[in-house]
């Protein structure tokens, strides 16, 4: 189990910061010893924010977590304190140009392609676009690149769209083939996040 901590100052403010650390602790033991499960200090981390230099030391020593400091990822997740860059999302993009490459050399029908399509150019963005809202020119560049894909565009022979993405993404019951328009994909999730916050806003 890995390990993520935030604390900042204000968190501390009229409470002993060394006790609070032994209670916390403490508190991680009691859970190793109800699951089973330990906390994997190599992989944890902690965070300080307007965090006087020896409270850091002293909460990271009695933790035993690594002190780091943003940018970092959580999860692959970028954390950082300042606005988000558009550079976070050219992994995603090459993940997928590199999954093409490699199916390159096979000799794929449309069917083939629409299955790779469905089940790994649409999945590549999804744990991304759970947890962030992509710029709309990042999220047309998705669906070119799974457009394209599926068309068969790129290889020797021009290829040409039949149908527009449009019907392509609809529900196979309005003759479409089911695929997910990453604009709209995104709008989802983000509302889906939205509604767990309202839900739940301490989650």
């Amino acid at each position: 189990m890995t390990h993520q901590q935030f604390v900042d100052d204000t968190m501390l403010q009229g409470i002993p910061t060394v006790k609070e650390a032994l209670v916390y602790k403490h508190l991680l033991s009691d859970f190793t010893m109800a699951t089973g499960m330990e906390v994997n200090l190599s992989k944890s981390k902690m965070f300080f924010f307007n965090t006087n230099i020896s409270v850091q030391k002293n909460i990271s020593r009695i933790l035993g977590f690594r002190r780091d400091v943003l940018p970092s990822k959580y999860l692959g997740v970028p954390l950082t304190d300042k606005p988000l860059h558009k550079g976070i999302w050219e992994p995603v993009i090459n993940k997928m140009q590199d999954k093409i490459r490699k199916w390159a050399f096979r000799s794929l029908n449309l069917a083939g392609r629409l299955v790779l399509t469905k089940s790994v150019l649409q999945s590549i963005p999804v744990f991304m676009l759970s947890a962030l809202p992509a710029p709309k020119g990042f999220l047309q560049h998705f669906g070119t690149i799974q457009r394209d894909f599926l068309w068969g565009k790129g290889e020797e022979r021009k290829k040409w769209e039949f149908v527009a993405w449009e019907k392509i993404c609809k529900p196979k019951k309005y003759a479409g083939l089911g695929l997910n328009d990453p604009e709209a994909l995104s709008q989802v999730l983000g509302a889906k996040l939205w509604w767990h916050w309202v839900k739940d806003p301490k989650a």
